[in-house]
């Protein structure tokens, strides 16, 4: 049963992502039995025979002893299992190969290169984990991301890093201005970074990052309000302009009755005057 339950989980590969195929079989057929994988591992030989001439010849089946039939059977177990968890490009790169060892070399040597190929993507990316700094405006998600992906490549390719290493690049990536105080905040509560789990440490910075958006959205507001408040003076301005303006009008109206009315005045007292004499 236990057996039929992995069968479900046996990973494909069509070409893309050789890597994460790699891991996932290599769990696959370890968890098929520790001899399977012994078979990936250590390359199968047909038995052989020296013969009275002193030269080799190969075994006939039927003279094969139980352990070379089993391991026989190991080999094109590991084999069969291959070559159905290939597309058929794939399967086509491993047609020639007569055991599960040369299988898994040639797709090995194909998709991640050779010892000398390998040597140089570790030199890369060491090279580009050692310069490793946050981007400007890079979310703390988007910055960890980005660095475990170097990591995880590294990682492929044979060079691994400890926990503790890690954890201390994450903290020497942050900008000290937004991140110097949680990163002393740490380093002062004597956390320690070898048994740290990355996704906790990742969980304080995120809970730090929130913290620092909310600081700059407060002090954004009062930036915001400026505009609102030299419009509604410059409404204001305006508003009062325009009374003026009506207020002059009025007052210009007022002046022109008081001098028709002065002059009606005057026009009558000197008719008067000139009745007298």
């Amino acid at each position: 049963m236990a057996n039929k339950g992995f069968q479900n989980l046996k990973p494909y590969f069509d070409g893309a992502n050789y890597a994460h195929w790699k891991f996932r079989m290599e769990t696959y057929l370890d968890s098929e039995g520790i001899e399977v994988w012994d078979s990936v591992r250590k390359e199968w030989t047909p038995p052989i025979r020296r013969g009275a001439d002193g030269e080799e010849e190969i075994l006939s089946r039927d003279d094969w002893t139980e352990p070379q039939r089993s391991a026989n059977f190991k080999n094109k177990k590991v084999m069969t299992i291959l070559s159905s968890s290939l597309s058929i490009e794939e399967c086509g790169r491993i047609q020639h190969c007569s055991t599960a060892y040369s299988m898994w070399k040639t797709l090995e040597n194909y998709h991640e290169g050779t010892k000398q190929v390998k040597s140089k993507k570790i030199q890369l990316l060491t090279s580009e984990y050692e310069l490793f700094k946050m981007k400007s405006n890079e979310s703390i998600t988007d910055m960890t991301n980005r660095l475990l992906s170097i990591i995880n490549g590294m990682r492929k390719l044979g060079k691994h890093l400890s926990l503790e290493d890690v954890n201390n690049k994450i903290l020497r990536s942050l900008p000290l201005k937004d991140y110097g105080s949680r990163v002393a905040g740490i380093e002062e509560a004597n956390e320690d970074m070898s048994i740290m789990n990355t996704d906790v440490l990742i969980g304080k910075l995120l809970t730090h990052e929130m913290a620092v958006k909310r600081d700059r959205e407060l002090e954004a507001e009062p930036e915001k309000r400026k505009p609102l408040a030299l419009k509604a003076s410059t409404s204001k301005s305006q508003e009062e302009s325009e009374d003026d303006e009506e207020m002059s009008d009025d007052e210009n109206e007022d002046i022109v009755m008081l001098s028709r009315r002065l002059k009606r005045i005057i026009e009558k007292k000197m008719s008067n005057s000139r009745k007298f004499r």
